[in-house]
Formats: structure tokens, C-alpha cells, sequence
């Protein structure tokens, strides 16, 4: 989920059950993804978490300046 990182690395079970809360996803979206903290966090990478871990983001979903295809 780091900006910076270079490739998609399949999350972790400790990662995935993070992202299989129903909230924690979209609280991090509302919250700390923002014009700041993109600068470390890259939103698109967080939907992609999710979509892989089973809690996909709704299409239309706007995670920071990302928006949910």
C-alpha cells in the first residue's frame, strides 16, 4: 500500500482480516487518505487490498482521489 512500493505484493492474512472489517476500509478512505497523506499512501493500491482480501470497494467508491472503477 506504500506509495513508493514498486509492484503489488499479495497481502498477508494479517492485512487481509484488516481489510475484511467492513469499516476499516472505507473509515482509512475517508479519513487518512487525503491530499497529504497520498504522498505515502496510494488510495488506488488500498482499493485493490480490499478487492483481493473480499471486501471490494463499490464501484463509484471514491477512496482519496481515487474513484472505483
Amino acid at each position: 500500500m506504500h506509495k513508493y512500493s514498486p509492484t503489488y505484493h499479495k497481502p498477508n492474512e494479517k492485512c487481509c482480516a484488516s481489510a475484511r472489517k467492513k469499516y476499516m476500509i472505507k473509515l482509512f478512505c475517508k479519513v487518512f487518505v487525503v491530499k497529504e497523506t497520498e504522498k505515502v499512501f496510494n488510495p488506488a493500491k488500498l482499493a485493490v487490498i480490499a478487492s483481493h482480501c473480499g471486501n471490494p470497494l463499490p464501484r463509484g467508491t471514491r477512496c482519496g482521489s481515487h474513484i472505483v472503477h
